[in-house]
């Protein structure tokens, strides 16, 4: 649904962030939450996975990336939150993003 014509030319990357709680050091969280995404990534691309008609089109956008225990989430009183902290996330990066970023880096110079 998301590459189709309409919304391909809008869309830079797909990113799967794996994340994970604090249990552990940063290394061996940074494996954990690499694999945690590169299942879900697996599973999209598998064939129990419902197929879509831009299956491969999308691998020109889509990577899984770990991000260790660096962006934990918290509770409803802003405690640290473990069970919420092992997640993954689906990030979408416009190209309007990049272009902003472009200008930005123009703008700081």
């Amino acid at each position: 649904m998301l590459l189709q014509d309409r919304f391909r030319d809008d869309i830079s990357s797909i990113i799967i962030e794996g994340h994970t709680d604090n249990q552990g050091d940063y290394l061996y969280n940074m494996s954990l939450s690499q694999e945690r995404a590169f299942s879900v990534l697996t599973y999209i691309y598998s064939d129990g996975f419902p197929n879509f008609a831009e299956k491969e089109d999308s691998k020109t956008f889509i990577t899984a990336n770990g991000r260790s225990y660096i962006q934990p989430l918290t509770d409803k009183e802003g405690k640290y939150d473990a069970e919420r902290s092992r997640r993954v996330e689906f990030l979408f990066q416009l190209k309007d993003d990049e272009s902003i970023a472009d200008l930005q880096k123009v703008l700081d110079e």
